[in-house]
C-alpha cells in the first residue's frame, strides 16, 4: 500500500475480517496510522522509506512511538539530534517532541517498558520496570534523583560495566541522575 486510497480499498474489501474477532491491535494500529495520516507519518521518521513493520513480523520503533506518543519518530530522546560525521555533513535524528508518561526503553534487543509516576517534576520520582521477556514476576520500583538530589553524583570514571544499562539510559534523560534499586538487586 502506498496511500490513503490504497488502505482505505483494503479496509472496504475486508471490514468483515475486521468487525469480529482478535483484530483489536490491527483496528488501533489502522487508526492511528488514519488518524496521523501517511504523509505525516513518513515525514516523522529519520527514513522516509522505512516501515511500521519491521523483519519477523515485529513492530518498529516508529509503531510503538506512534501507539504510545502519537509520533512515529525513530527514536525515544526529546526532540532532535544532529550528529556530526566530522566531514561537514550532519545527519538529523528525530526524537519525540513532548514527553510521553509511558516510555519505552530498548534494552537486549528486546522492549521494556517502565512507568514513571509525574516524571516531569524536578525532584525525586519513582519509576516502575517491567520487563517481559525475563520471566518478571512483579515490577521493580526504582526512585530517580535526577539532579543527584539524594547525594553524591554518579561517578562519571566508573567502569560502565557495573552501571546497570537502565541506569545508562536513565542518565540520557537526567545526566547526574542517581538510581536507588529499593532493595532489589541491579539488572546487570
Amino acid at each position: 500500500m502506498e496511500t490513503l486510497d490504497d488502505l482505505t480499498s483494503v479496509l472496504e474489501q475486508h471490514i468483515r475480517q475486521f468487525e469480529s474477532g482478535p483484530f483489536g491491535c490491527i483496528l488501533l494500529t489502522v487508526s492511528a496510522i488514519l488518524s496521523r495520516t501517511i504523509a505525516i507519518i513518513q515525514s516523522d521518521m529519520d527514513v522516509p522509506t522505512s516501515t511500521l513493520i519491521g523483519a519477523h513480523g515485529y513492530c518498529t520503533q516508529e509503531l510503538v512511538n506512534l501507539l504510545l506518543c502519537g509520533q512515529a519518530v525513530s527514536n525515544v530522546f526529546d526532540d532532535e539530534m544532529k550528529l556530526d560525521s566530522g566531514n561537514g555533513n550532519f545527519t538529523f535524528l528525530k526524537g519525540i517532541k513532548a514527553r510521553c508518561n509511558i516510555g519505552l526503553l530498548s534494552l537486549f534487543e528486546h522492549y521494556n517498558i517502565y512507568l514513571a509516576t509525574d516524571h516531569c517534576k524536578e525532584e525525586e520520582f519513582d519509576l516502575y520496570y517491567y520487563d517481559g521477556l525475563a520471566n518478571q514476576q512483579e515490577p521493580i520500583r526504582l526512585t530517580v534523583y535526577p539532579h543527584s538530589a539524594a547525594g553524591a553524583a554518579p561517578n562519571d570514571n566508573a567502569d560502565s560495566d557495573l552501571i546497570s544499562p537502565l541506569e545508562l539510559c536513565i542518565r540520557t534523560k537526567w545526566r547526574n541522575a542517581v538510581v536507588s534499586w529499593n532493595n532489589t538487586d541491579p539488572i546487570l
